[in-house]
């Protein structure tokens, strides 16, 4: 007869080590839990997915419950990036001066947020996993879209056209999360590090992000794409590769330059090409960018009328504002749901040109973090940070992407940012 103490001795050895943990999606710093949190946040989280609100609560409070349970791992990358946190402050101080203080403390209260959530991804994930969580996120939604390829009219009777939203509320929104999607794609295809099944999803999904965006006919989106996917293909392919040999680097780089100056002249000075007319042409816009020219001068009108700080964050697009009315009366949309389609307008209108000046402080401040980091971890550092950082960068020039917060542009960029700052302490740079 079996002893019962001898056959009860795996069930207490169970007891006392708890159940195993979940195997990681992608080998690294975060367990399983911390993935699945990041993907169900970056698919939840981000306002540019209304259908998602009424998760998003809910989702905070495990978020913020997960992060105090965690906040031994968390505080150190907050600390480190705590000039970050300037500029959510100056939101909420801008509630001293504006019309109505409730706004300026949300929009305030919303970038912190949105930070924080940065520093925890960044502080619980590996730049591999987080691209993982990236690819599986955004892939969940490229399939729901697929599934919903219904056409709908958008823009104005002049100038718009029929495309895809799929689950998104606008075609844009659905070209720049597939612009991300196909980035984490790229990256996982060309970079080493990665698990095999990630590489073969990647395979699978990067087609239908990059008919997604064609279908979106998001002309934004398509053009950085131009640019990113030759900047990922020549960070994974030659750049990386390049460090092996002695001088090729600058050899590559000024030739790049050289390249492309010389390319300029020919088109501009030999075949006398409007490389902007005939791009702009082809996805059939004008050169007031759909309106969006139209917008900054009503946005420089608003600077002139309040210059050093502004009419206070989160106060010019409400509903009883007549300026904000006018203006998005004239898109067929709701003042509340409008924004000036640049950065720098967005800031200097609510915040004024203090809070601007603050803005390229912190701003800058990160992007140093993020380019410095990955020159000196280039060599076994993947593209997809660095390619993110960039097309969001661009971006800032015709959206509001980096004042408005809880949206995927911002989310990624601070993402970028505390990881920079936090693995340059040497916590895990081999890993790139």
């Amino acid at each position: 007869m079996v002893d019962r103490a001898m056959s009860s001795t795996p069930y207490r050895s169970w007891i006392s080590s708890g159940p195993a943990p979940l195997p990681a999606l992608q080998a690294g710093r975060g367990g399983a839990l911390d993935e699945i949190l990041v993907i169900l946040a970056l698919i939840i989280m981000p306002f540019d997915l209304p259908a998602m609100q009424p998760l998003r609560a809910p989702l905070t409070l495990v978020l913020m419950a997960y992060g105090a349970l965690h906040w031994r791992s968390i505080v150190p990358t907050v600390r480190r990036g705590g000039l970050f946190f300037l500029l959510p402050a100056f939101c909420i101080l801008s509630a001293l001066w504006a019309d109505k203080a409730g706004p300026a403390v949300w929009h305030g209260t919303l970038f912190g947020i949105t930070l924080g959530l940065a520093a925890l991804i960044a502080s619980r994930l590996d730049p591999r996993q987080v691209a993982v969580a990236v690819l599986v996120s955004q892939g969940i939604l490229a399939v729901l879209s697929v599934l919903d390829l219904s056409l709908a009219w958008v823009g104005d009777a002049a100038s718009g056209g029929y495309a895809s939203r799929g689950v998104f509320g606008h075609k844009n929104e659905l070209g720049l999360w597939m612009e991300f999607l196909t980035v984490a794609a790229l990256t996982m295809i060309l970079s080493p590090g990665y698990r095999s099944l990630w590489r073969l999803v990647a395979m699978g999904l990067l087609p239908i992000g990059l008919f997604l965006i064609a279908r979106s006919m998001a002309a934004t989106a398509m053009i950085l794409l131009a640019g990113a996917i030759p900047l990922a293909v020549g960070l994974a392919l030659l750049w990386r590769p390049a460090a092996r040999v002695h001088g090729l680097r600058p050899a590559l780089l000024f030739g790049g330059v050289a390249v492309g100056v010389m390319g300029v002249l020919l088109i501009q000075n030999v075949f006398h090409i409007d490389v902007t007319g005939e791009v702009l042409a082809l996805f059939g816009k004008d050169r007031t960018l759909t309106g969006r020219t139209d917008i900054w001068l009503a946005a420089q009108t608003m600077v002139a009328e309040h210059p050093w700080l502004g009419v206070g964050a989160g106060n010019f697009w409400q509903a009883d504002s007549y300026g904000a009315a006018r203006i998005a009366g004239l898109f067929g949309r709701d003042a509340t749901a409008f924004y000036f389609h640049n950065t720098y307008y967005e800031i200097l209108v609510h915040l004024g040109g203090v809070g601007l000046a603050l803005a390229f402080f912190v701003y800058g401040r990160a992007l140093w973090a993020i380019v410095s980091h990955w020159w000196a971890h280039q060599s076994i550092a993947d593209p997809f940070y660095i390619v993110m950082v960039v097309i969001i960068l661009l971006r800032t020039l015709t959206e509001s992407v980096l004042f408005e917060p809880l949206i995927l542009d911002m989310l990624f960029f601070w993402v970028a940012a505390f990881t920079a700052l936090s693995r340059r302490q040497g916590r895990g740079a081999a890993k790139g």
